[in-house]
């Protein structure tokens, strides 16, 4: 199991919005999770956190998520295949 996950996490606050990176001992994976990130970030004065956006930024790609990345890149490859048949009829 990873020591700590990166998030990239995007928010709206009382004064506009904002983004940082965020490193946790453990993956989001809750509302609770998230409560504690707005607190984390409001921490520093900034008022009124909404999280809007968090990406994990350091996946690792394992055996199914490459399959379907295959399969969709093969599934473009016959829809411009049939697009272009259907300008010969």
């Amino acid at each position: 199991m990873k020591d700590k996950y990166t998030y990239m996490v995007s928010y709206f606050h009382k004064n506009g919005v904002g983004q940082q990176t965020i490193t946790a001992k453990k993956k989001i994976r809750s509302v609770s999770d998230l409560r504690l990130i707005e607190a984390f970030i409001a921490r520093d004065g900034t008022e009124d956190v909404i999280i809007t956006n968090f990406i994990l930024l350091d996946t690792k790609w394992g055996v199914w998520e490459w399959l379907v990345s295959i399969g969709e890149l093969v599934m473009l490859v016959l829809c411009i295949l049939a697009i272009i048949a259907s300008f010969f009829g």
